[in-house]
């Protein structure tokens, strides 16, 4: 929903929703919580529902914004280079999404699974499910789509108010790197590389600070980065680092990565300092 206002009586009509609330065993009188995927929630009370389950009316009680997960003004991106395959690629996209992380951009490598602007690459790279072919006049792709609706469910399964980004649009390697040249001085960014200290260590030990910058991490296609373009990255500001001494798939490499930067985003206490 977009709007949430107190007193307000919504009807639930989205078969997905609908069949959450019949999976639950939820009927009248039953308290509910809905979320707008920005950060607003509301509760209420299911006041009524038809018999075949299509609609369901729920009368809102209380509405209010909650606050970031993290205390501090900061953003987690993870920048990664989907591997082949649905199932692996919307892993991906629900754990991030699980773990907390803000912003999650497809990046188009020289090493991907494809080559850019072949029938094959809109599996991978093009993830737009409304702009239409210039020259065949049909949708790309509903891949997109189908990640928003997996973002949606992981932030109800991790119990999570806001949805996090995903452009549409998968970037090349030197727009991400024109991106962090913009950002310079506000965004920490790593990428993940064989060489560099770990991860763990840098978000630790570095010079940046965590608690008071944004986060970025690159993930490579299988294979890695090349040495130019990940050159390119590190000529524009990201710190070269590695997870660990096991050789990981993309996929596993990304909620790996992203586990660290969220740990070491978390507030630490006087005995950690």
């Amino acid at each position: 929903l977009d709007r949430f206002v107190a007193g307000w009586e919504v009807k639930l009509r989205n078969r997905e929703e609908l069949q959450h609330l019949r999976s639950r065993r939820v009927y009248g009188g039953d308290a509910v919580t809905l979320f707008d995927g920005s950060g607003t929630l509301a509760t209420g009370t299911v006041d009524g529902w038809d018999t075949r389950w299509t609609e369901v009316e729920i009368g809102l009680e209380r509405v209010w914004v909650v606050p970031h997960t993290r205390p501090w003004v900061g953003k987690a991106t993870v920048a990664v280079a989907m591997p082949r395959g649905r199932g692996r690629s919307d892993a991906v996209m629900e754990k991030l999404t699980e773990l907390g992380v803000d912003e999650i951009v497809l990046v188009r490598a020289e090493r991907s699974v494809a080559v850019p602007g072949k029938k094959k690459m809109r599996d991978v790279v093009d993830v737009d499910d409304d702009d239409e072919d210039a020259e065949e006049g049909r949708p790309v792709s509903g891949k997109w789509a189908r990640w928003r609706r997996m973002a949606v469910a992981a932030c109800k399964q991790s119990m999570r108010a806001r949805i996090p980004e995903i452009p549409r649009k998968a970037i090349t390697v030197d727009e991400l790197a024109a991106r962090l040249q913009r950002d310079a001085g506000h965004v920490a960014a790593y990428v993940a590389s064989g060489r560099g200290q770990s991860l763990l260590h840098q978000t630790q030990y570095g010079s940046r600070q965590p608690r008071s910058s944004n986060f970025l991490l690159a993930v490579g296609p299988e294979g890695g980065f090349t040495a130019a373009e990940e050159a390119s990255l590190v000529d524009s500001g990201a710190t070269p680092v590695h997870l660990g001494q096991a050789r990981l798939r993309v996929d596993t490499a990304a909620v790996v990565g992203a586990s660290i930067l969220l740990l070491a985003m978390e507030p630490r206490s006087q005995d950690e300092t």
